[in-house]
């Protein structure tokens, strides 16, 4: 009883406050009603208003671009109505266009009231004044009116989008393409007799299309009329991927019209001219082009210019036509129409089509693929329907090819017709195809009609490919069924990293269930044992979208796979895309968003198929892709860094100046080195990168590498000393080598030098001839553009990932001071009509400075230092014969003084002293005629030393000086001054004394002219200029004057094929024997075969010489002059032998073979002393008679003697053959030894014993003869 009451008590409270409950929801739900519908309407009239402000503004411009229209019109027709020549008809047309004007004028001015009134309307309805219905109400008045403005004022073009044909290395691209084909030969045909065997002949030569370029842009808005498009033009540019070369492509339009099927793409033709289209892989650079449309009556800014877009040139080779529904291989060319009808008949039908439908597009059937230099078998378009091919100049035409089926009387192809690319079953009449659009019968149903398409070159009108496909009529389309699953997005952020993990996007079981088998309404049994993922290898394959024409992509974004196999029967299969870090890192620096499209498939037994297509989409947010930073100048040593053109430090941060080693004491040319750390102008040695937000962990400063590298310089032609050369600089793809290619009429000729070498952080200066030379070009005070040497870096910060980080203000000039300088000193000049001439000592003309502007540090005097030893200088030279004068009113630098006199002399006496600060050399004057007085001559120094020559001309005025009291010396300090400056008194600080010195400012002397601005004062007090005492000027001069004997030579070195060296020095002579050469002039021969003589000479002495005291040894150690001869013998062969191995071997007889023979001497006489010695020993020793020691000799020493040849002969084969860097001079020598060595030991084991049996036999013969006179001479005596 209690329990029941106590239950009805709690239920009844139940009730209650579930009621009260209830009610507080509904109120708080009408609560929530009423505001969103507030927020909707405000949200709907702020649209309204906007739309409306917009239109205001465009009614505002076009009222005045009416108004000066209206004007224009009256002012054309009031001067038409007062000249009284015009005609009637003309007045009346312009009177007609000023009508329209004016109405065009007043229509405008009421839209612009309408507009007024609609804003007054909209101010209350955004107050929230207005109901639902006068909301729907506004709208329609602005959509009305929005309309009205639009008749009025026209569809005016607002932007252009281009739409790319493909990505080239990641950007929008279009191409550039030539297409290579051989054209086909096809007979003509029809739907009704029997062409069963049609098929194409090959033409046997290449035919080439070259169309140029088409380009596709979206139009904004997309109703433009093209019409008003009064002019379209391209810009073109080349810009850096990652090496330059060549003029920019130009593109031409010729044309332009919408793309079919396409609305709103406006299609332009363009032609190419001028450069070439650049190569990314092969240049380093892309061309990109802009199309810039030029609209009709806008009165502001009348060109739009689209986004810029790629160009890749690329050849187009092997064009087929194929099925667009099928998936090609592109290894076996699957895919791929039949090339013949007999193909096409034999193998099944490729296209369905009901018998009483209206038809199907056989263009959603056809493609074209090709293949270029890098990819085979590619999909040109979509289908025939995209219109690609038509924008390269080619179609497609469609055929219908009659032929029979067994014992059918009436062809297969009868039963259908054509329009356009539709193809419709009818049935015939007559056995014959009727026009389209004829009467439809089930009888057509399996009959299989013919189609033969053609792809035709439009230009040439040519046939380039040609496909058989057979089409079967039947009860009703069979299709595959397509199911697309809501796409599952992804808006997890992505930030660059280095990391390698992989991205995992992971669908989860309830997914899979509630967006997947729920709507197919299936079982997940039914769905896992019916439905296969289309994968290979696990790998889902990837698809251009979800739609029944989707096919699959080229490249696929990331790996989709699933997650788990249904290995207990009740767990849920699900997918997961894997993103590769570095895959991830590329696409989101491209791309906001990414996915992939994969798709189930479940077999149908009428050969149809359900699709079932999953998309993953990855938009993340936030998208941190974009990390920059700086190099702050505040991180920058300042007094290292000068603003551009400048000589002065810490006025800016454009550039550096680099210079050679500063001297110490004691060092010599090897110690003066062109190497600059470049990390040596930033602060603590190291570049400091900032401004890189927290975000990207791993391009922090302390996580990046900075390395420098070459640019292109700002001013890439320069010059060389004094203009005789002219240069290209140049940096290789690395960015590591600045280099320069000499310019012959500007055009690149000859292998290029290296200039400048970047290695770690050091440039490091090159010693090559083309470096040198640009070098001396400027002095260190000439740093504006085009004079000092000016190379280009920049500093690339790469992250662990070797991702480099994008930077500002990161590249700066670099420069490459002139180690030393050369200008004149105060002098006296030169004097005339003095006895024997006069003399003037260099030393006191010539002034030698250094890089530094410090003067105290950069003259050549400094105590305990010699900068001439330091900076290698070793040559100073006069170019005697162009000395120029203003004698006789020649012109210095012109006039040459051997025109003007023939008794004046100038000669230049090198010093015969190293040179220094005292010894220069002397330059001779000599007058041999009558006084000439004052006059002036330019004389041209050049000075060598370690980094090149210096040329500079020496001019000094004594007549014009004279005539104010100045002399020469006066004139050279003032120049000296204005240069180098004057040290005018010291002043003593702390017992420390410091020059304090007179110069004018480095900026007021940058040139040559700027001397001749300088001023003089005069012995009377007059100020006048410098140019009326005096002439400082630079001039061209040969690059080496060379002299021998004081006498001026020129060397002249050449080399003829096919003779020796005495045959080039005898045909050479008799060339220069018939030639006459001038008074004082002759020649002499030097050089290889001048050496040869002298070196031949002097081995001949030597070869006779080693003869004589090897035999004069031998006698004294056998005494005996008959046992040294025998052994001499040898030396002969040994010649032979050795002469015959250089003729064996095609050598010639040169000084090192003649060495050879020298040492063939001393050795071959070896083999046969040790012969001769063991045989006198025997004979001596055991009582043996001559010819039984040589028996025994002969093999006792055989074996020593072949040990010592061989060994020699053996470790002269390396030589022999030239094994290593330089053996070859050596190698006559080799062989001379090797050959001789053989001939002589051969002959001296046979032949020296058969001389030493017959010179003992003539011995014993001459003994016995000696006896017997003794012994006559004996008896004679007794008898007596």
């Amino acid at each position: 009883m209690n329990k029941k009451f106590l239950s009805v008590i709690l239920f009844g409270a139940l009730m209650t406050a579930t009621t009260s409950t209830f009610t507080s929801c509904k109120d708080y739900d009408d609560d929530i009603d009423n505001l969103q519908e507030q927020l909707d309407k405000k949200a709907t009239a702020e649209d309204l208003n906007s739309k409306v402000s917009a239109l205001e503004s465009e009614i505002a411009a076009a009222k005045s671009s009416a108004e000066d229209a209206a004007k224009k019109a009256q002012e054309a027709l009031d001067k038409a109505t007062g000249a009284g020549t015009v005609t009637d008809a003309d007045l009346e047309a312009l009177k007609t266009d000023l009508e329209a004007k004016i109405a065009k004028l007043a229509a405008l001015k009421d839209v612009e009231e309408q507009i007024a009134n609609l804003k007054s309307e909209l101010t209350n309805a955004i107050a929230g004044k207005a109901s639902q219905e006068e909301l729907k109400a506004l709208a329609e008045k602005v959509a009305k009116l929005q309309n009205e403005a639009l008749n009025l004022i026209g569809r005016q073009l607002t932007s252009l989008v281009f739409k790319p044909d493909f990505y080239y290395q990641g950007i929008e691209a279009m191409s550039a393409s030539t297409f290579a084909y051989k054209a086909l030969t096809l007979k003509v045909v029809n739907a009704d007799a029997d062409f069963s065997k049609d098929a194409a002949t090959i033409a046997t030569t290449q035919s080439y299309l070259t169309p140029g370029l088409t380009a596709d842009y979206h139009m904004n808005p997309s109703t433009v009329d093209i019409n008003n498009i009064a002019e379209l033009t391209f810009i073109s540019d080349d810009k850096k991927y990652t090496k330059a070369a060549g003029a920019v492509v130009k593109a031409e339009v010729i044309g332009k019209s919408l793309a079919p099927n396409q609305p709103g793409v406006l299609r332009v033709k363009a032609k190419l001219t001028d450069g070439s289209i650049k190569d990314i892989d092969k240049d380093g650079l892309v061309t990109v082009l802009a199309l810039q449309a030029h609209y009709k009556d806008a009165k502001v800014d009348t060109i739009i210019t689209s986004d810029y877009a790629a160009v890749k040139a690329q050849e187009i080779k092997d064009l087929v036509l194929a099925n667009a529904k099928v998936q090609p291989n592109h290894a076996d060319g699957e895919g791929h129409l039949y090339t013949t009808a007999a193909e096409a008949i034999q193998n099944e039908p490729q296209i369905q089509v009901a018998w009483n439908s209206e038809g199907v597009d056989v263009a959603e059937y056809i493609q074209t693929h090709y293949t270029t230099t890098t990819n085979q078998d590619i999909a040109w378009d979509k289908n025939a329907n995209e219109g690609l091919v038509e924008k390269d100049g080619f179609k497609y035409i469609y055929e219908l090819v009659g032929y029979f089926a067994g014992q059918n009387e009436t062809s297969e192809s009868a039963h259908a017709n054509w329009k356009g690319a539709i193809l419709r079953p009818q049935i015939t009449k007559g056995g014959k195809q009727q026009a389209f659009g004829a009467e439809q019968s089930k009888a057509t149903i399996g009959r299989m009609p013919l189609i033969r398409v053609i792809l035709k070159d439009t230009v040439q009108n040519q046939n380039v490919a040609v496909g058989y496909i057979k089409a079967e009529i039947t009860t009703t389309p069979e299709e595959n069924e397509i199911t697309v699953i809501d796409p599952f997005n992804f808006t997890e952020g992505y930030t660059v990293n280095c990391s390698q993990d992989n991205l995992i996007k992971k669908l989860t079981w309830d997914q899979v269930e509630e967006q997947i088998l729920a709507k197919l309404d299936i079982s997940k049994e039914e769905f896992e044992n019916t439905y296969k993922l289309d994968a290979t290898d696990s790998d889902a394959k990837q698809f251009t979208g979800a739609s029944a024409d989707a096919v699959e992509v080229a490249k696929k974004i990331g790996v989709v796979s699933k997650t788990t196999a249904d290995t207990e029967g009740h767990m849920t299969e699900v997918l997961q895309w894997t993103i590769g870090a570095n895959d991830a890192y590329e696409l989101f620096t491209e791309k906001a968003s990414i996915n992939a499209v994969v798709r189930f498939v479940k077999e149908n037994s009428n050969k149809t198929a359900h699709y079932v297509y999953v998309t993953f989409n990855w938009t993340p947010s936030p998208r941190n892709v974009t990390p920059a930073g700086t190099i702050a100048n505040t991180t920058k040593l300042d007094y290292a860094w000068f603003a551009g053109g400048s000589t002065e430090a810490k006025s800016g941060y454009d550039e550096i100046h680099q210079n050679v080693k500063v001297p110490n004491k004691g060092e010599g040319a090897d110690k003066c080195t062109y190497v600059n750390d470049l990390l040596n102008v930033f602060e603590g040695n190291k570049v400091t990168i900032s401004g890189v937000d927290a975000v990207y962990a791993d391009f922090q400063d302390n996580k990046l590498t900075k390395t420098f590298q070459f640019v292109t310089p700002r001013i890439k032609d320069v010059y060389g000393v004094s203009k005789h050369n002219k240069y290209r600089l140049s940096v290789s793809t690395d960015g590591l080598t600045l280099s320069a290619t000499k310019l012959e009429n500007n055009q690149p000729t000859g292998a290029s030098q290296k200039i400048a070498v970047i290695s770690n952080s050091a440039v490091t200066y090159q010693e090559t001839d083309y470096a040198k030379d640009i070098l001396n070009y400027a002095g260190r005070t000439e740093m504006k553009d085009g004079e000092t040497l000016c190379g280009r870096v920049k500093v690339v910060a790469t992250n662990e990932c070797k991702k480099d980080l994008k930077l500002s203000n990161y590249e700066f000039d670099v420069k490459f001071i002139r180690p030393i300088n050369v200008t004149s000193k105060d002098n006296e000049g030169l004097k005339d009509a003095i006895n024997d001439g006069d003399k003037l000592d260099f030393s006191k003309v010539l002034a030698f400075t250094d890089w530094r502007n410090n003067k105290e540090q950069n003259e050549f005097s400094p105590e305990g230092y010699n900068y001439y030893t330091y900076y290698g200088v070793e040559k100073i030279e006069v170019d005697e014969a162009n000395i120029t004068t203003n004698l006789n009113g020649g012109t210095l630098g012109e006039t040459l003084l051997s025109s003007k006199s023939n008794n004046i002399e100038i000669t230049y006496t090198p010093s015969t002293e190293p040179i220094d600060g005292t010894h220069m050399g002397i330059l001779n004057y000599k007058n041999n005629g009558n006084e000439v007085g004052n006059y002036q001559i330019q004389v041209p120094v050049k000075v060598t030393y370690k980094w090149g020559v210096i040329e500079v001309n020496i001019v000094i005025d004594r007549a014009k000086a004279s005539q104010y009291g100045l002399t020469t010396a006066q004139v050279a300090s003032l120049v000296s001054m204005a240069n180098s400056g004057s040290t005018a008194t010291e002043y003593n600080v702390d017992g420390t004394e410091i020059d304090v010195t007179i110069k004018y400012p480095d900026e007021d002397i940058n040139y040559v002219k700027d001397l001749n601005n300088l001023t003089i004062t005069t012995s009377t007090g007059a100020v006048i200029p410098l140019t009326q005492v005096a002439t400082i000027e630079m001039s061209d001069s040969e690059v080496t004057i060379k002299r021998e004997n004081q006498h001026r030579y020129v060397q002249l070195t050449g080399e003829i094929e096919g003779m020796d060296s005495s045959a080039q020095q005898s045909t050479v002579k008799k060339i220069l024997d018939s030639y006459v050469f001038p008074e004082n002039y002759s020649y002499e021969f030097d050089g290889t075969m001048d050496m040869m003589n002298d070196t031949f000479q002097s081995l001949a002495i030597v070869f006779l010489v080693a003869i004589l005291l090897i035999y004069m040894i031998m006698a004294s150690q056998f005494e005996s002059f008959v046992y040294p001869f025998i052994i001499m013998f040898s030396i002969p062969l040994a010649i032979t032998g050795g002469v015959t191995g250089l003729f064996l071997t095609g050598k010639s007889i040169t000084s090192t073979s003649m060495l050879g023979f020298i040492m063939l001497v001393g050795m071959v006489v070896n083999n046969a002393i040790v012969l001769v010695d063991y045989t006198n020993q025997l004979r001596g020793n055991s009582g043996c008679t001559c010819d039984e020691a040589l028996m025994m000799a002969g093999p006792s020493r055989l074996k020593p003697i072949l040990m010592t040849t061989l060994t020699t002969i053996i470790g002269m084969l390396p030589m022999a053959f030239a094994l290593g860097s330089g053996m070859e001079s050596q190698q006559p020598m080799a062989i001379t030894i090797i050959f001789g060595l053989t001939v002589s030991t051969l002959i001296t084991l046979l032949l020296i014993p058969a001389l030493y049996s017959c010179v003992n036999s003539t011995k014993r013969w001459l003994d016995r003869k000696i006896v017997s006179a003794k012994i006559r001479k004996r008896d004679r005596k007794a008898v007596n």
